[in-house]
């Protein structure tokens, strides 16, 4: 297997060792070559390079503010931007390639008993991480829904 995302299995590329951890090259080689993520990197240009052209074509083809705002509704940010969310989802694997998250040693995560062998995760590793990443992601769904909750009571009154 080329990739890990939860590193439970053990990997060439050691991506979340800081030491031993493969050069970026290797790791976007692997990631979008070897694991096909070039199709996701695909449709992201496909989908920023068609939202750009939406967005410029609605500033060539409109005259008024309001018709320009129907067209960019109806056409680059029609509720509820799932090419927003999807951009995002399609990004994750690149971005774990390029920036891999820093992890201790497998054996520094665990607590081994002595008598029989067993390892169970220690209690600071088995609580909840927050970090910039889902603050992030929290605030996109936050503001693709509030946007979405907007336009749609505010099509009942607007009149075009």
């Amino acid at each position: 297997m080329a990739f890990s995302s939860s590193g439970s299995i053990k990997s060439d590329l050691n991506e979340r060792d800081p030491k031993l951890r493969t050069p970026l090259m290797r790791r976007l080689k692997v990631i979008l070559w070897d694991c096909k993520v070039w199709i996701h990197l695909a449709y992201i240009i496909y989908v920023l390079v068609a939202v750009c052209w939406s967005t410029i074509r609605g500033f060539e083809s409109t005259t008024t503010w309001k018709e320009l705002g129907v067209y960019q509704l109806t056409h680059a940010f029609w509720p509820p931007l799932l090419w927003l969310v999807s951009l995002a989802g399609c990004w994750t694997p690149i971005k774990y390639a390029i920036w891999p998250p820093t992890m201790p040693d497998r054996e520094e995560l665990l607590d081994r008993d002595e008598k029989t062998g067993v390892t169970r995760p220690k209690e600071e590793w088995k609580k909840q991480r927050y970090g910039a990443c889902s603050f992030w992601r929290e605030v996109q769904y936050s503001g693709v829904t509030i946007f979405t909750a907007v336009i749609f009571f505010g099509s009942f009154f607007v009149t075009i």
